[in-house]
């Protein structure tokens, strides 16, 4: 379908645009969507007008008088055109046609103008004619000039328009048909759904309000390269790609048409076959512009065509897109809720390890080896698991899977691959506050005669983050720049460049705490300008660097859940069981020392069952041991 071109001599369809302001919305934001809308189409607004009125007039919208006042305007304007920010009655197009004697249409006709020049694929073209011909069906009776004149303009454009028939008959043929090729669009969507679900296939849909970055984002984080420009409803058509979240989480993203204010009812029922890739999505990335300055305005309308298209438990992940534009701190913090720039690819780390939190799986990957006694368990994994690769060895049948903890704890005796328990077989976090007797670490350099100071520091809450970095500003009162990060392990994540251009400083400072996997520490970068402009690029090494050897300064330690065993035992055994508890990863906690030994002690996940057969084996069963409970336990770790 061809671009829209001027149709008078080659000179753009001059437009003006009307609005009734009746309280029940913001008019003028309205109005200036429209305008935006109408240069998408193609028209150059020349004049607009905006009327108050408690309510819209039935015969003409704008009222008789005003709209007598309006002719004038329009032969001084020279405008071919009136779009009016509502959807237009049969009757009010007619009556206002018959007054102004220049084509009229509405804001549903301006946006399937605009759908009609965006759709590419075949199943897009459908679901815009469908559209359109519920439309003039619903608007035949006001057969003036916007229904007698096909082709050549701003709506009456749209596949198939050169041979509609203005008979109510044919009309309703046509939907019938179109509906019906949608059907098989769903029914092909919908056998791909299923084989998604046999599978055990995760899906997220991107969703938002039109051109917030939902392509931009798909493009960034997939690869799959389609079209992302700074235009209203520049994508129309579903896209669908492979995304790799985390060695345990592949999921597939699509992207979805955009969302905007009184989105006409037409398109929401055209679009359903594409529409349904929210109501069947795991989880739902809301998109949203940080520095549209309706932003809280586009979020209410986005949120409510989610709760109307979404299931109710749908998890929905707030992506604050452009956070490189605007400060730290206009960006909301909360568990779902994470700044990105995907233009720039700024914290995409963060976005992927919060789609794996928000999607809430506790996921393993393993490889086992069944007996062949169990080769019904091949059958259960590829019903509710991702298998990745099944031989049949002459040991038995091993299988590389990705699975939930149900099937991990029926299956954890099989596990061949001890390197990749030790890595997925605990809940884990990662925190500084259990490292030997050090509290933070603070180390410094010189860059291009610049002095830069990195520290970090363990931290529970919120608020001790914030009176680490009052500390670090009355104690560097003198200092350039005081820029800090931090992550509250319940979500609060915030950064800020203290002056530094935006994007420099905290957003680095805040990947480098992401890409180690820390929660609860905050992290202040000091920096005393020697002179010399480092430049953006200069910079963001600059404080990266900083927060880097903070990090490696202070060390960090992972969180295992260890499992607390209490063992009574006689004297002669009691170096016995500190040596068989070490054997088995375990840890001594206490030690009291009566009529004989209690030993209090420590086993990682896993440990616990074999050690105490052991225990058993050892003392012909007179010395049994006994598990307390759970808890979690740091070690060190390696800085990388």
């Amino acid at each position: 379908m061809a671009e829209l071109t001027p149709t008078y001599d080659e000179q753009p369809i001059k437009a003006i645009i009307v609005t009734v302001d009746t309280g029940e919305f913001d008019a003028e934001l309205s109005l200036g969507e429209l305008e935006e809308l109408a240069h998408t189409a193609g028209a150059e607004v020349v004049g607009s007008v905006l009327q108050k009125r408690p309510s819209p007039d039935t015969a003409t919208y704008i009222g008789s008088g005003r709209l007598e006042e309006l002719v004038p305007q329009i032969e001084a304007l020279e405008a071919d055109l009136l779009i009016f920010d509502c959807e237009l009655t049969a009757n009010q197009t007619k009556n206002i046609e018959a007054v102004t004697d220049v084509r009229v249409i509405d804001r549903t006709t301006l946006i399937l103008d605009i759908f009609a020049q965006r759709a590419l694929s075949a199943e897009g073209r459908i679901q815009v004619e469908l559209a359109q011909q519920k439309y003039r069906l619903a608007h035949l009776a006001g057969k003036g000039v916007s229904l007698s004149r096909l082709g050549g303009g701003i709506g009456t454009r749209g596949p198939g328009e050169s041979k509609l028939e203005t008979d109510r008959r044919h009309i309703r043929r046509r939907i019938e048909i179109l509906e019906g090729d949608l059907k098989e669009i769903r029914k092909r969507r919908d056998l791909i759904r299923n084989r998604r679900k046999k599978d055990n296939v995760i899906t997220a849909a991107i969703v938002g309000y039109t051109n917030a970055g939902k392509s931009t984002l798909l493009n960034q984080l997939t690869g799959a390269g389609i079209p992302a420009n700074n235009r209203l409803f520049d994508t129309l058509d579903t896209t669908s790609r492979l995304l790799t979240v985390s060695d345990n989480l592949d999921v597939i993203l699509s992207d979805t048409v955009g969302f905007i204010a009184k989105l006409p009812h037409h398109l929401v029922d055209a679009f359903r076959a594409t529409l349904e890739e929210l109501e069947f999505a795991d989880l739902l990335l809301h998109v949203i512009d940080a520095s549209d300055p309706h932003l809280e305005e586009h979020i209410a309308v986005v949120d409510r065509l989610i709760s109307q298209l979404a299931k109710p438990e749908t998890p929905v992940l707030k992506c604050y897109n452009k956070a490189d534009l605007v400060y730290s701190d206009d960006i909301p913090v909360g568990k779902n809720i994470v700044a990105i720039s995907a233009k720039r690819g700024i914290n995409m780390d963060g976005l992927l390890k919060a789609i794996e939190s928000a999607l809430n799986h506790a996921r393993h990957h393993i490889v086992v080896r069944l007996p062949y006694a169990m080769g019904g368990m091949v059958e259960t994994l590829h019903d509710g698991a991702q298998v990745k690769k099944v031989d049949y060895t002459p040991e038995g049948i091993e299988i590389e899977a990705v699975v939930d903890g149900i099937l991990y704890g029926r299956l954890r005796e099989y596990i061949i691959d001890l390197e990749r328990e030790e890595d997925n077989s605990f809940l884990r976090f990662f925190t500084l506050k259990d490292l030997f007797d050090k509290q933070f670490g603070e180390a410094e350099f010189v860059e291009k005669k610049s002095r830069f100071i990195g520290r970090v520091w363990p931290v529970d809450t919120e608020e001790e983050a914030l009176a680490k970095i009052q500390e670090m500003k009355k104690k560097h009162y003198d200092a350039t720049h005081n820029c800090w990060a931090y992550i509250i392990r319940d979500g609060a994540v915030r950064f800020s460049d203290d002056g530094e251009p935006g994007g420099t400083a905290g957003m680095p400072m805040l990947q480098v705490l992401q890409r180690e996997d820390l929660f609860n520490v905050v992290c202040v970068v000091t920096r005393y300008f020697g002179g010399i402009l480092l430049g953006a690029g200069g910079l963001v090494r600059a404080y990266t660097k900083g927060a880097k050897i903070a990090v490696d300064a202070a060390g960090k330690s992972m969180k295992r859940v260890w499992t607390a065993v209490y063992v009574p035992c006689p004297y002669p055994f009691y170096e016995r069981v500190k040596l068989e508890a070490a054997a088995f990863g375990g840890i001594l906690r206490k030690t009291d020392f009566g009529a004989e030994v209690e030993l209090e002690l420590l086993f990682p996940e896993g440990q616990v069952s074999a050690f105490l057969e052991k225990l058993t084996d050892l003392s012909s069963g007179t010395v049994e041991g006994m598990e307390t409970g759970q808890e979690y336990r740091a070690f060190p770790v390696e800085t990388t």
